[in-house]
Formats: C-alpha cells, structure tokens, sequence
C-alpha cells in the first residue's frame, strides 16, 4: 500500500481552515471591540513567549546580552498584531515561535493562543500545547516557558 502524504501547501491550507474553524467556532458572534482586545491579550502571550525563548537563549549564551526590541507586525484571523521581537546584542537570536524570516503569520501560535482560550488556562493543557509546537527546549525550558505564559495569562485577566 502506497504512503499517503499531503504536501506543504496542503498541510498550510488545512491549518488555516482549522484556526478559521476555531475562532468561528469559539468566538462567532465577536465584536471589533472584542476582536481588539483579544488582539492585545494576543500580543501580550505573544510578547511574553519570545521574552522567555530570550531569557533561554542568553542562559545558555552568557557573553550575549539582551539588546531591546523591534517591532513587528503579525496576522492573524482576529487582525493584525503589534508585536515586539527581542533581540540581542550579537543579533544571533530569532524566537523561534516566529518560524521563518520575514514570515508575517504564524499558525502554530496563532493556534497555540486558541487553545489557551478555549481550553483555559491549565498547566498540563499549556505544557501539552507546547509540545506540540515542536520547539528545540529541553523539558525545563519548557516548564519555564509555560510559567512565564501562566503568570502573564494570570495577570491580563485581573488586570482587565
């Protein structure tokens, strides 16, 4: 029996229509008012996932020093998100969450966001969420990862 595989542009295809499915699913009859502020509530995980994949990187590059941010613009199925990308002094890193240069979506987060909403907020449910997006972090770096993401999740709800 022959192998069945769909190729790259399949496999984008259906992941677009599964995180359309999601928020259309789960969010059908948001406002841009609402859009809005999931966006920033968005932005703010977004932010703080590439902080902690930073924090990561110069723990193990101690003679590179973090060196400000730059400003992104991401799409998403809720609209476009503002991010703030950070860097470092010799310019070796890239948050890998970002995936490849110059790309201006990322389904996995995008997905990953989904999940924490329509999930919630759950240690194992962020824990495997994470997995699944494949990142190059050992177990513990992981776990740092998901604290960070819990914490700053913790606080955008209290905050607003």
């Amino acid at each position: 029996m022959e192998k069945w595989e769909l190729s790259k542009e399949e496999i984008e295809r259906c992941k677009k229509e599964a995180v359309a499915n999601a928020v259309d699913k789960f969010f059908p009859d948001i406002t841009n008012g609402e859009k809005k502020a999931l966006c920033e509530f968005f932005e703010e995980l977004f932010n703080e996932f590439m902080v902690s994949e930073r924090e990561i990187y110069l723990e193990k590059e101690q003679k590179d020093k973090g060196n400000g941010y730059y400003t992104r613009d991401l799409i998403s199925k809720l609209g476009k998100l503002g991010i703030e990308v950070p860097r470092t002094r010799n310019g070796k890193f890239r948050p890998y969450i970002l995936g490849e240069k110059y790309q201006r979506h990322s389904e996995d987060f995008e997905e990953f966001l989904i999940s924490l909403i329509t999930n919630g907020y759950s240690k194992t449910q962020i824990s495997r969420t994470l997995r699944k997006l494949d990142l190059p972090y050992s177990q513990d770096e992981i776990e740092k990862i998901k604290n960070d993401l819990k914490e700053k999740a913790e606080h955008l709800k209290t905050d607003n």
